[in-house]
């Protein structure tokens, strides 16, 4: 099963999110990251990044690594390390390259493509180009196509809507929660 593939990675989107209200906190208080959150910062790329799969299963591998590369984007979009309004990031910019890779290896019409719609969303409110945009919808129409689930539909439509408004150009994974609400979507957890 997935969740025992990629727990350890499932068990940090939660206090990436309390990373990013503790940034936000230091930045209105200190005018910059306090020592706490820099720690903190480095301790959870770290375990991002060194994540392993103990599975044996390319599939459910492969999907624990789309994860992967989705939580470091979160990461490093909500840390505040890049303007959203100037150039795209290197380093996401280097996970879409991965993503896409990955995605050479993972057909749609797995079930494990079901547990996608998370990473997709997190890089999908953060591709500003119109090829990564492409490469995410692409993706969730195949799978749609083979799965008819509602939710992969749901993500679509919902990037379709960030991608769309003008308002929208320089979100980060961290205003999925407010767009969400101000589109009238159910609230995924962050």
């Amino acid at each position: 099963m997935f969740c025992g593939v990629a727990t350890d990675l499932y068990q940090l989107i939660p206090r990436v999110s309390i990373l990013a209200r503790q940034r936000e906190n230091d930045q209105e208080i200190l005018g910059s990251a306090s020592w706490n959150t820099v720690s903190t910062y480095l301790s959870l790329r770290s375990k991002i990044q060194n994540w392993t799969s103990s599975s044996s299963d390319i599939h459910l591998t492969t999907s624990g690594k789309i994860y992967q590369q989705a939580l470091l984007v979160f990461l490093e979009t909500v840390y505040g390390k890049h303007d959203w309004k100037l150039e795209q990031s290197p380093s996401v910019d280097r996970a879409f390259n991965d993503v896409a890779k990955l995605f050479e290896t993972l057909p749609v019409n797995l079930p494990i493509s079901t547990t996608l719609c998370w990473p997709l969303a997190i890089l999908g409110t953060c591709a500003r180009q119109i090829g990564q945009r492409n490469m995410i919808r692409q993706r969730l129409e195949d799978m749609y196509e083979f799965l008819k689930l509602e939710n992969i539909q749901e993500t679509k439509r919902f990037l379709d809507i960030v991608w769309s408004k003008s308002k929208y150009v320089n979100v980060n994974p961290i205003d999925l929660e407010w767009i969400m609400r101000d589109e009238g979507f159910v609230i995924l957890c962050m």
